[in-house]
């Protein structure tokens, strides 16, 4: 046998290797998709909470910069609530112009509840009044967002507990 007809050894994959390979790599996705739609849950939660939190302090900040009451207001059913930070207390948060609503806001995909339908910053010292605004919750994760009398808001975990958000 001369150097030209002896076999040469192939490489690379044999088809089983590569199934192999398949199968390990279908078993690792399979465990860690509950875990990303898990995480991806926790994060809309405490998202649209922190969101209402932050337009909160934003309400209070703009009575006391203007010097007026500015109003929260929530309206809708279902998947189309929403909430409105305006100037009068009857403007609407469905999205339709109009000239009092200083920001409106539709937190998608998640159940969430009001305790009152509008509540007011008081624009001396941008008060309102203590209590619950409202509560948002995808599967097993639940936050509340609470204002105190002197307009701070909070945001705290109602239902399991959630990295990054204190237990109520």
């Amino acid at each position: 046998m001369d150097a030209t007809s002896a076999p040469r050894r192939q490489r690379g994959f044999t088809v089983i290797e590569l199934m192999i390979g398949a199968v390990v790599m279908l078993l690792l996705a399979a465990t860690a998709l509950p875990q990303i739609f898990d995480a991806r849950a926790r994060h809309r939660v405490a998202s649209a909470a922190e969101t209402l939190a932050g337009d909160l302090q934003k309400a209070r900040w703009a009575a006391i910069d203007r010097g007026q009451p500015v109003y929260v207001t929530f309206g809708g059913q279902g998947e189309s609530r929403c909430y409105a930070i305006a100037t009068r207390p009857d403007c609407p948060c469905d999205g339709k112009a109009d000239a009092c609503v200083l920001k409106a806001a539709r937190p998608q995909g998640l159940q969430w509840e009001v305790a009152q339908e509008s509540f007011a910053f008081d624009p001396r010292l941008g008060g309102t009044s203590p209590g619950t605004v409202a509560s948002f919750s995808l599967g097993r994760y639940a936050v509340r967002v609470d204002a105190e009398a002197v307009g701070h808001a909070d945001v705290c975990a109602s239902g399991a507990a959630m990295a990054g958000v204190k237990a109520c």
